[in-house]
């Protein structure tokens, strides 16, 4: 039961996983650019919108963990409630914290 509840919540894990390092990736090219560039100014608007960025999509995860992990869950479990709390609780702790 526990390892099908982590299997249901293992792809959102990896999905976060992926913004994330996406995110990151995509943000220390583009400053690392301006720094050989010398361009202070285009540095503070990059990091300055990686700093928001990150902040939105931490807010939507956090939506996500807090109102929809249930739902989720409860598509993939098969009726099977003991199932559907312990991946929900998993989910919440993987998308919240």
């Amino acid at each position: 039961m526990a390892n099908q509840a982590l299997t249901l919540a293992f792809p959102i894990q990896i999905l976060i996983i992926a913004v994330g390092v996406g995110t990151g990736v995509g943000l220390n090219a583009l400053l690392s650019k301006s720094l050989g560039e010398k361009d202070n100014e285009k540095v503070n608007k990059v990091a300055g919108n990686g700093i928001f960025l990150s902040i939105c999509i931490f807010l939507v995860f956090l939506i996500f963990g807090l109102f929809g992990s249930e739902w989720f869950i409860s598509l993939f479990a098969g009726g099977n409630q003991e199932v559907v709390e312990m991946g929900t609780i998993y989910l919440k702790i993987c998308s919240c914290f």
